[in-house]
C-alpha cells in the first residue's frame, strides 16, 4: 500500500519535476525507516516552480509552518534554503522545500548525502549515519 507521503512525492516528481534529496532516499534501500527521519527534502528548480509546488501542497492540506532550523540556514551548499517547511495532519512527514542554485540542478548520490551529514555533524545526522553504517551489508 502506498503511503500518503509516497503519493505526494510521486506527484511532486511527476507534475513539477521535483527531486527528492536527503535522508528519505535511504528508506528505499532499507538503511533508514520513516520514523528515523524528520522530514523529506524536496528540491525545486526555480521560483516559478516553487510557487506552483506551494499551491499544490496547500491544495492537498499542507500548511507552511515556521521552522527556525530552515530560516537563514545554508548547510547544503547547493541549495538556497528559506523557511519553507510544510506539514499536514494526514501525512507522515513534513516536506522541506529547497531551491536549486545550479541549472540544471545537481542531484546527489547517496555517498554525497553521507558526506554532507558527516560534515554537518548535527545530532540527528550522526544518529542516522550510525544506523546507515550498522545496516550496510558487508561483502
Amino acid at each position: 500500500m502506498v503511503t500518503r507521503i509516497e503519493q505526494i512525492i510521486k506527484n511532486l516528481k511527476d507534475y513539477f519535476d521535483c527531486k527528492v534529496i536527503g535522508s528519505y532516499l535511504f528508506i528505499k534501500d532499507g538503511y533508514l525507516t520513516m520514523q528515523e527521519i524528520n522530514d523529506v527534502d524536496v528540491m525545486v528548480s526555480d521560483i516559478p516552480t516553487l510557487n506552483k509546488v506551494i499551491v499544490f501542497l496547500k491544495d492537498n492540506g499542507f500548511e507552511e509552518i515556521p521552522d527556525p532550523y530552515t530560516t537563514g540556514v545554508n548547510r547544503y551548499g547547493d541549495f538556497d534554503i528559506g523557511s519553507l517547511m510544510f506539514k499536514s495532519d494526514s501525512c507522515e512527514l513534513p516536506i522541506h522545500l529547497l531551491i536549486a542554485k545550479s541549472d540544471p540542478p545537481k542531484v546527489w548520490e547517496l555517498s554525497d548525502i553521507v558526506s554532507k551529514k558527516w560534515r554537518n555533524r548535527s545530532e540527528s545526522d550522526l544518529v542516522q549515519l550510525k544506523l546507515i553504517i550498522e545496516r550496510t551489508k558487508t561483502k
